[in-house]
């Protein structure tokens, strides 16, 4: 019980991580002489677009005064149930 309240709330906390979009693009350059490979050098390129005005429902819960009861005893039931 307590691995899947642990499991349970590692995955409610990475879901933001979950959720980035990265648009990456590779490239690769081959230079040849006389039909040799000499080098080949691969390229990433990457955009990340982070809106710095987005809340997340993680912060929405711990700021608000709406939330505080229920974080509280929410915790306060998983203490009591891991220890």
């Amino acid at each position: 019980m307590k691995k899947v309240i642990i499991i349970f709330l590692l995955l409610l906390l990475s879901a933001s991580v979950f959720a980035q979009e990265n648009n990456c693009r590779y490239e690769t350059k081959t230079e040849t002489i006389n039909g040799e490979i000499k080098s080949t050098q691969e390229v990433k390129y990457c955009v990340e677009n982070i809106s710095l005005n987005e809340k997340s429902f993680w912060s929405e819960v711990i700021k608000t005064q709406q939330f505080e009861t229920t974080l509280i005893l929410t915790l306060a039931f998983i203490m009591e149930h891991l220890l």
